[in-house]
C-alpha cells in the first residue's frame, strides 16, 4: 500500500471542495434555467427572469363552497413569453402539463404582502409588479419530506423573500 503525502492530500481535498461550490453560494445572480440545473434542496438564491404570469386566489363568497386555492404565485421565465400547456391523459384523467418547464419557475408569493399588478387599481402595496418586465427575485428554497403510501416524497417550494425590477420603467 502506498502512502500519500499529507500536503498533496490537503491540496486534493481543497480542490474537491472548490469544485462543489456552486455559483449561487458565491452570491451570483442565476438565470431560471441555471437555477433548474442546480436543483437546490435548501438555501437562499437570487434569480433573474421575466415576469410572465401571475396567479391570485379569487374571493370565495360567504356561504359558497369554493375549491381550495393553489395560493398566490408568479412565474419568472428565461424567455419573455407566458408558459404554454398541453393536455395529457394520466390514468384516464386529463391533466395540463407545461411545455418547456426548464424555462419557467413558479414562485410562491405568500410571504410578500401586500403586492399588486401595475394594472390593478391604485392601492397600498409594497410590491407593484408589471408583466413582461425583468425582475430579480430573492428566493428561499425549502424541501419537505412527506411519507405517503410507504414512500418518502420530496416537495420543493420556492418562496419569494423579495422581488425587484432589474430596469425600473
Amino acid at each position: 500500500m502506498t502512502k500519500m503525502n499529507p500536503i498533496r492530500l490537503r491540496a486534493l481535498s481543497v480542490s474537491i471542495a472548490l469544485a462543489v461550490v456552486s455559483p449561487a453560494q458565491a452570491g451570483d445572480v442565476l438565470g431560471v434555467e441555471e437555477f433548474h440545473r442546480l436543483q437546490p434542496q435548501t438555501g437562499v438564491f437570487v434569480i433573474e427572469g421575466y415576469l410572465t404570469d401571475v396567479y391570485r386566489c379569487g374571493p370565495c363568497l360567504p356561504g359558497a363552497t369554493c375549491k381550495r386555492c393553489a395560493g398566490n404565485f408568479v412565474i419568472l421565465a428565461s424567455v419573455n413569453s407566458p408558459p404554454t400547456y398541453r393536455n395529457v391523459s394520466v390514468n384516464g384523467a386529463l391533466a395540463s402539463v407545461m411545455n418547456h418547464p426548464e424555462k419557467y419557475l413558479r414562485i410562491d408569493m405568500a410571504a410578500l404582502r401586500p403586492w399588486r399588478l401595475s394594472s390593478d387599481p391604485p392601492g397600498n402595496a409594497e410590491y407593484s409588479l408589471t408583466l413582461n418586465q425583468k425582475y430579480r427575485a430573492t428566493l428561499e428554497v425549502d424541501t419537505r419530506f412527506d411519507r405517503r403510501n410507504m414512500q418518502w416524497l420530496a416537495t420543493t417550494t420556492w418562496h419569494a423573500k423579495d422581488i425587484k425590477p432589474v430596469d425600473p420603467p
